[in-house]
């Protein structure tokens, strides 16, 4: 199981399309069906490698379409083992 800090950092000059943006990033998260707590400052996800990582690439696809300078992201992964 993995379990990983994703952080969505979208640069536009407007803090009504960051807003926006972040939320579109937020409901993709939860279509996807894995388990999540959004918090102020990042979103926790729990699945495996492949889930999270073909999450983070749709979300990347997706924000990419819109009109903004730069995307940064971070994501922290950290594998637990019993």
């Amino acid at each position: 199981m993995i379990r990983a800090d994703l952080r969505i950092l979208p640069a536009t000059g407007d803090k009504d399309k960051v807003i926006k943006l972040v939320d579109k990033a937020i409901n993709i998260i939860e279509a996807s069906g894995i388990s999540r707590e959004v918090t102020p400052t990042c979103t926790l996800l729990m699945g495996s490698l492949d889930q999270i990582l073909a999450l983070v690439k749709k979300i990347h696809e997706e924000l990419s379409k819109e009109n903004i300078c730069f995307l940064t992201w971070e994501l922290r992964v950290f594998e637990f083992k019993p």
